[in-house]
């Protein structure tokens, strides 16, 4: 019985540690979507913005069509 606990403990223990790390990614990939959306309202270019974000061009150009802003190529 003791090592049933035990192992639920640790499988509960993985389970919050997955979370809190999917949360952070999530955080972070928000909170560059934030940053290129401002920048691409001020006039920043998106391979520019891709660049400093480390993200593809494309998701750039997606995130800007998603909030109806309009990017020049």
């Amino acid at each position: 019985m003791w090592f049933a606990e035990k192992y639920v403990d640790a499988d509960w223990n993985a389970a919050k540690e997955f979370q809190r790390r999917k949360g952070i990614k999530e955080g972070i990939r928000a909170g560059k979507k934030e940053m290129a959306l401002n920048l691409l309202k001020n006039g920043v270019a998106p391979d520019i913005i891709a660049v400093s974000a480390n993200v593809p061009v494309e998701t750039v150009e997606q995130w800007a069509q998603q909030s109806k802003i309009f990017v020049e190529k």
